[in-house]
């Protein structure tokens, strides 16, 4: 990076002068544009639009959200226009490049309190894929990790002294990074490999040749859920309840950001418009100018 360095040096200078606060969370974003440019033998400064498109669809191919993805070239973009205002290259190849249409929609079936409650109380205890279930929910929920986090987590990761876990994320390449684990969910994990016999296998969670760990719970909450006359829920369903619950209890959205491990708090925004939809509703039934209506 011999010719990026000064460039990249004075880019952040630049940002630095004109008062932008994050400006040092411009600089990871444009190194990991130019390692990818390196590896493709692209000159920066001769970049086109179509080869940022092709970065912006490998970005799509590692499952980053639409905001997460807009947020990574809108910083681009202005290292871009700082390169053309400087005169190094001619014109912005970023500056036609309009943004990934971002969901309007919010997240679907989330849980409150009460109603994650009445699923547990409601679920079997009798075989050990019953309780493989209950710790699957809890680990879930507890942790706010994905499935395929849950699917590789191995035995020795659970911190029983701490309450804590170590996940590897998929997502991002094989990260790991420790995670707080809720009493309830360290419990059911160690009922499930009691009752199981699992404690000297690999893996928390058997892989199966016939099914995966996603097929298994989706299709159990289908079972359940159908059962009980619960709202449909999926593996997914608990990591957004998750975040919902914590942000309506009260904790700060960079709390919320860090504990699901999102790079970007533009991936975890999209919780608050829960919040403000549970406003819509406290308004609509007690404010006194509706009621009266």
């Amino acid at each position: 990076m011999s010719k990026e360095l000064p460039l990249l040096q004075g880019f952040s200078l630049y940002l630095e002068l004109k008062g932008i606060r994050s400006h040092e969370d411009f600089i990871p974003e444009v190194k990991a544009f130019l390692n990818y440019l390196n590896d493709l033998d692209i000159d920066m400064l001769k970049v086109t639009t179509k080869q940022v498109e092709d970065y912006r669809s490998s970005l799509l191919d590692k499952e980053l959200c639409h905001a997460t993805i807009n947020n990574k070239i809108n910083k681009l973009r202005s290292f871009y226009a700082y390169l053309e205002k400087k005169e190094h290259i001619f014109l912005n190849p970023l500056k036609e490049l309009n943004g990934l249409k971002q969901s309007k929609t919010l997240p679907k079936n989330i849980l409150t309190l009460e109603e994650m409650e009445n699923l547990l109380n409601n679920l079997p205890q009798r075989t050990a894929n019953d309780f493989m279930l209950i710790a699957l929910i809890e680990l879930l929920y507890g942790s706010a990790i994905r499935i395929s986090e849950a699917d590789i987590l191995k035995v020795k990761d659970v911190n029983y002294l701490d309450g804590t876990i170590t996940i590897t994320e998929v997502k991002k390449g094989g990260i790991r990074r420790v995670v707080p684990a809720t009493s309830a969910s360290i419990r059911a994990i160690d009922n499930y490999l009691d009752i199981s016999g699992r404690y000297n296998e690999e893996y928390v969670f058997p892989k199966g040749e016939k099914t995966t760990l996603r097929a298994f719970i989706n299709r159990r909450l289908k079972q359940e859920c159908k059962k009980h006359g619960f709202k449909v829920l999926t593996s997914h369903s608990f990591r957004h309840s998750a975040a919902t619950s914590m942000l309506r209890a009260g904790a700060g959205i960079r709390e919320v950001q860090a504990f699901l491990g999102h790079e970007s708090i533009l991936s975890t925004e999209k919780y608050t418009r829960v919040l403000k939809e549970d406003l819509k509703e406290v308004i609509t039934h007690h404010h006194p100018r509706e009621i009266n209506q």
